[in-house]
């Protein structure tokens, strides 16, 4: 078994990647700083794997101890509050220039420029990691356990945490209900709405296939029900607020700092989605253009080119062949030790990918993570990797209600699944991950931080999720029956 522990698995571009890779590499940033020494990550068919060195973990969870001083949230939020900001000004001067007519040399500025600021915002991410904020969870779950019995503690944990601002998911709803009142909405309208909400169309590089996606969710929205859930969503946040209040009154002044630290990070954490999960769909007439001068199909770009690769041809017009562009489709291996990078791509890529797999293969019939909503419920598996908007709504036809929702982690598409779920379980995810946060709000089992389950499990297992347990279980189709006819 390798030295290293899960970190998360998405489809993601090649930059997108490097992204990450580099963010680690520099130590992410003074606000928040993680000398990452060991890293593996992989593409392979067609989703990216990241894997950190132990010793890294324990370095991560030791740098979130500063939430525990008084004045580090105000810091980090201004630092965040200025990243997003640089961000939207780079997107702002792409969209303002005249990308067909510039030179080369315009468009490698613009590039960096993006590049950089990417980089920024996928390290001050980490801050908002389950690793990060170990420290903050272990220091209000003290406080409260003391007082409470386990089971008043785990409600109570719940409420502290949860907040009461409308978080990107929440806005995207109240915004949608706008537009639908728009008669009618022009495709512009809905590709303004698209570039709103960005972090939705993660892995999407057709503006024409966003639009589609939103013509479709409009045929299959129900105007009354989601004016209805838009005011549960106000109440529950109103109900929360206030039983919030109530509480820090019987509870010490430092437990009302925890608390704001989880509720605001939950939240920023949304916010800086865009410059990470909607990057390059905000950019995406930057980079069709490159693809363009390139001579490549889009897709094919962003499962290729990297930073190097998109510099060297914007400064000499060097392109990579067809035998290097399929190679690295197929498989990406890199691994990071003591700052010393080694890359492979293709057949090598391959050896080393299979090899890492099988000695970390997950096995058994069963895996334990946290539980972010607390319950206990059966169904049986349908796992959903993250991909992109397509095949997303493509696995969404399948899903039937009532099934346990298995995925990587929950993107905000998710939401419409999650509403219909009996239970849900991640590999990913912390008390501050979206899927921890709406499971609350439905009130639906759910164990986030798995590290496996989409590996464990398979579409059409029984399932038996115990959240107070932290643990999700295959049973057999017996044991199944009989839990349903008991409830």
């Amino acid at each position: 078994m390798n030295d290293c522990v899960f970190g998360w698995q998405e489809k993601s571009s090649l930059l997108t990647i490097e992204a990450n890779q580099t963010a680690q590499m520099k130590g992410i940033s003074d606000v928040f700083h993680v000398d990452f020494q060991n890293l593996q990550c992989f593409f392979f068919k067609d989703q990216a794997y990241f894997y950190f060195g132990r010793d890294d973990t324990e370095r991560w969870k030791e740098e979130g101890r500063k939430y525990l001083e008084k004045t580090y949230l105000t810091k980090l939020l201004i630092e965040t509050k200025q990243l997003r900001t640089a961000f939207r000004t780079v997107i702002n001067e792409i969209e303002s220039i005249n990308l067909q007519g510039a030179s080369n040399k315009t468009l490698l500025d613009l590039f960096l420029k993006y590049f950089e600021i990417v980089v920024d915002i996928a390290g001050i991410y980490h801050a908002s990691q389950p690793e990060a904020l170990f420290f903050v969870d272990q220091e209000l779950r003290k406080l409260l356990s003391g007082k409470y019995t386990k089971e008043e503690m785990e409600k109570h944990f719940v409420t502290l945490s949860s907040p009461y601002e409308l978080d990107l998911v929440q806005r995207e709803k109240v915004e949608w209900f706008k537009l639908l009142k728009e008669e009618p909405i022009t495709d512009e309208k809905y590709l303004q709405h698209a570039k709103n909400f960005a972090a939705y169309f993660f892995n999407t590089y057709s503006f024409k296939e966003a639009i589609e996606y939103l013509r479709d969710k409009k045929n299959h929205t129900n105007e009354s029900d989601l004016e209805a859930e838009i005011k549960e969503i106000r109440q529950y946040r109103k109900k929360t607020k206030n039983e919030r209040e109530k509480l820090l009154k019987e509870l010490p002044t430092k437990v009302t700092y925890l608390s704001r630290v989880l509720r605001k990070v939950s939240v920023d954490r949304f916010a800086l989605k865009e410059g990470w999960q909607g990057a390059e769909f905000l950019a995406l007439n930057l980079f069709s253009e490159i693809a363009k001068r390139i001579k490549i199909d889009i897709k094919d770009f962003f499962y290729s080119y990297g930073r190097k690769d998109i510099e060297k041809f914007l400064l000499s017009g060097k392109v990579l062949n067809e035998k290097e562009v399929k190679r690295r489709k197929e498989a990406l291996f890199i691994k990071i030790n003591n700052k010393n990078a080694m890359r492979l791509v293709g057949d090598k890529a391959l050896i080393r990918i299979k090899r890492f797999l099988r000695s970390n293969m997950a096995s058994g019939d069963s895996v334990k993570g946290m539980g972010a909503q607390q319950g206990v419920t059966t169904g049986r598996a349908r796992i959903l990797l993250v991909e992109d908007i397509s095949s997303f709504a493509t696995a969404a036809k399948c899903f039937k209600k009532g099934e346990v929702l298995v995925t990587t982690m929950t993107s905000p598409n998710i939401v419409s699944l999650m509403k219909n779920a009996s239970g849900i379980v991640t590999n990913e995810g912390g008390i501050c991950s979206h899927a921890a946060i709406v499971s609350r709000e439905l009130g639906k089992p759910c164990v986030v931080g798995t590290g496996n389950a989409t590996q464990v499990f398979k579409t059409g297992d029984y399932l038996l999720i115990d959240a107070g347990k932290g643990e999700v279980k295959k049973i057999t189709k017996e044991e199944y029956e009989t839990i349903k006819n008991l409830t």
